[in-house]
């Protein structure tokens, strides 16, 4: 089982050593995704379009009551992992279906 990574201790900006007026906009989600890349190495895509940490644990996943398959516990979405390819930080390959932290 994964463990839980608490997000709220650290406020590290990934992009501490970019001068103040260079540093692009950067959601929290985004700030998550990349504390989670640098913990975990990579992001796989699960079925349902979910990305997130290989092994991750499963819930199930109801809409209007109706059971819709698995879901991982913590995810992002693709959109956010193209605004973070956008800016330089990941490399997203989403034909093989996995993302990585740029060094």
């Amino acid at each position: 089982m994964r463990e839980e990574y608490d997000f709220s201790q650290s406020r590290e900006n990934p992009f501490d050593a970019v001068p103040a007026d260079n540093q692009p906009q950067m959601s929290p989600k985004m700030m998550a995704v990349i504390k989670e890349l640098k913990y975990y190495g990579k992001l796989i895509r699960y079925d349902g379009g979910f990305w997130s940490c290989e092994g991750v644990e499963l819930k199930p996943l109801y809409n209007g009551g109706r059971y819709m398959g698995d879901a991982p516990v913590w995810h992002c979405d693709v959109r956010t992992l193209r605004a973070l390819q956008k800016r330089g930080l990941v490399k997203l390959d989403e034909v093989a279906k996995i993302c990585i932290l740029v060094n």
